[in-house]
């Protein structure tokens, strides 16, 4: 154990409890004594010995029944008892003892070795009992926590369905005006975003526990990357009525993977909004502190309370489970958003005075070097995509009926592009030759082949023709690895779905602007 163990000697001879005393205590114990059942039980209630050692016949009491309320007592059941019995008595007071709660017996007078080595024994078999119990604890904790989180992934996951569900209905009816069509088309965008963002965060955390969420490095612009994350909550923020503030100084340069490092703020910024009443604030502070930068998210709204605070960045852990809690979500953005800063070698921090006062994040990044350059920004699209898919004609591969026709009469109606569309990689090399398209746009995850097999097809009969054809993949694997594996696999570019599609039309207009080569 790492203190010293405490023992309760209890013998009304004075003389044998002395000796024992001296024994144990030169062993290395801390020692209590008594000499009365009655003197061991206030004792016992006082300084909750580790172990007793009891002698049988005491004056008042005798040591089966004082065992017998050690071990009656829910406060004191796990303190061990060592009885200690004259040399006459019956090994059947030795069975009696035993049966009525003793961890062992001893006969009087006893070797000190004997005596040592039997405590010694007896408290590693306590210490043992307690680290099972907690390690069953733990689990039995863990169990209702994931209980808990699947009820709550049930009605975080079925919410956003029932919103479409319903409004779909009612689009259905052809009843509805015009301004209620806008209403109800927003609705259905909105909550399929909900949906597609909680499909991301469960993934992460599947990737955090399999330790394979990895990073994209490059030398970044904090300042950038905390301005974008600003950005998705202005409007959710404007709706509820509350003031963000931001002080971003220049912070100098992070190494780290941009999206990830938005995404970590991002969701600091989201539970602020979350959690913080109509007519609130958010402060947002970016600044330098030597070689490291910080963020910092301030809210004065519902707070942490005490007790969680220790679990706050914990997965399965929530501040309210229950089906009456009054914010949707499923409790892991933290989880995620902690696990990302360690990545990145940094630290997320959380602070709250309780309920009701606000909470405060802190998020700490290592500057990159001096040296470090940051890349130039990204060309943005000149707003004319659309018109640029005019005549364009794509050649669609998705396994899905559904998704294929949605997208195809989008891409038909919004960009004005020729749109030839395949169910299957088999479909797909059948008509493609005579198709003639501009651009291939493909589903990666397909029954019996998948869109690698069919890029693979393509790009071994282009070395017989003159030109080679551009590729767009969708896909739903969206982790760095499997993005790679698309890109070697002879795609000019991959989308992750639900497909944002200002950024699918950039792409093929871009691609029609500048070919791939």
């Amino acid at each position: 154990m790492s203190r010293r163990a405490l023992l309760l000697i209890v013998d009304d001879t004075d003389s044998i409890r002395y000796a024992k005393i001296r024994i144990l205590r030169n062993a290395g114990f801390e020692i209590a004594e008594a000499r009365t059942g009655k003197e061991a039980l206030i004792a016992i209630s006082a300084v909750k010995p580790d172990l007793v050692v009891l002698d049988i016949h005491l004056p008042d009491i005798d040591g089966y029944e004082v065992c017998g309320r050690i071990k009656g007592d829910p406060q004191t059941s796990s303190i061990m008892v060592l009885h200690m019995s004259a040399t006459y008595v019956d090994p059947s007071d030795t069975a009696k003892a035993l049966e009525g709660g003793a961890d062992a017996c001893l006969t009087d007078p006893v070797e000190p070795a004997v005596l040592i080595a039997t405590v010694r024994a007896l408290l590693r078999l306590r210490e043992a009992h307690f680290r099972e119990w907690e390690a069953r604890h733990e689990a039995e904790a863990a169990n209702r926590a994931k209980d808990d989180f699947l009820a709550v992934l049930s009605h975080e996951l079925r919410s956003p369905l029932n919103a479409i569900v319903t409004w779909t209905s009612l689009l259905q009816t052809g009843t509805v005006n015009r301004e209620k069509t806008v209403e109800a088309l927003r609705a259905v965008e909105r909550n399929a975003r909900l949906q597609a963002q909680l499909i991301d965060d469960l993934l992460d955390v599947s990737r955090i526990s399999a330790g394979k969420l990895h990073l994209e490095l490059q030398v970044t612009s904090l300042n950038e990357v905390v301005k974008a994350a600003l950005d998705t909550i202005q409007r959710s923020a404007r709706e509820r009525n509350i003031e963000v503030k931001a002080s971003l100084r220049d912070s100098g340069k992070i190494l780290g993977d941009p999206s990830r490092l938005q995404q970590i703020i991002s969701n600091l910024l989201s539970n602020a909004v979350k959690f913080t009443p109509s007519g609130g604030c958010i402060e947002v502070d970016l600044l330098r502190s030597g070689s490291m930068a910080k963020v910092t998210v301030r809210d004065n709204g519902i707070g942490i309370e005490y007790d969680l605070m220790p679990h706050i960045f914990e997965r399965f852990r929530q501040g309210d489970s229950s089906t009456t809690r009054s914010q949707a979500g499923l409790g892991i953005g933290l989880t995620i958003a902690s696990h990302l800063a360690e990545l990145h070698r940094g630290t997320l921090a959380a602070e709250s005075l309780g309920k009701g006062k606000g909470a405060l994040f802190t998020l700490t990044l290592p500057l990159a070097p001096t040296d470090a350059a940051v890349p130039a920004p990204a060309k943005k699209s000149d707003g004319n995509a659309d018109a640029l898919l005019s005549g364009m004609r794509i050649f669609l591969v998705e396994d899905d009926e559904d998704q294929r026709k949605a997208l195809a009469t989008l891409l038909e109606q919004k960009g004005g592009a020729q749109v030839t569309t395949a169910g299957s990689v088999a479909e797909a090399l059948r008509l493609i030759v005579q198709a003639e398209p501009d651009v291939l746009v493909s589903d990666i995850g397909m029954a019996n082949q998948d869109g690698m097999l069919l890029m693979r097809r393509i790009r071994e009969q282009e070395r017989t023709r003159i030109g080679r054809l551009p590729a767009v993949a969708l896909t739903g694997y969206v982790s760095a690895g499997d993005r790679k594996r698309t890109l070697d696999a002879g795609y000019d570019a991959c989308l992750a779905k639900p497909i944002n599609l200002p950024e699918l039309f950039s792409i093929l207009a871009q691609m029609r602007v500048a070919p791939s080569k």
